[in-house]
């Protein structure tokens, strides 16, 4: 750590490649899905009734934390959804 700048009797100080700590769960209640516990190439299948909830939240994380999924739909209706990338 170093010396930044001395505001009256405030003192700053930067920290050098701090690690970033991971992301918060999402405010509110626990989400359902577990899609901040994916890693990339990480996935899970919900029923077709919940396909069109998954997909929303996934929009909402993704924007939220900076993440990527993709989701796709399953020949019986049931949607797979994969965390893609940071």
């Amino acid at each position: 750590m170093s010396e930044a700048s001395q505001n009256g009797a405030n003192l700053i100080r930067i920290i050098k490649s701090a690690p970033l700590p991971p992301p918060k769960a999402p405010r509110g209640s626990k989400s359902r899905y577990p899609l901040l516990d994916l890693e990339i190439g990480d996935s899970f299948v919900v029923p077709a009734e919940n396909a069109g909830g998954v997909r929303t939240t996934a929009y909402q994380v993704a924007k939220r934390y900076g993440v990527k999924f993709s989701t796709r739909t399953l020949a019986d209706g049931s949607v797979q959804v994969w965390r893609v990338r940071v």
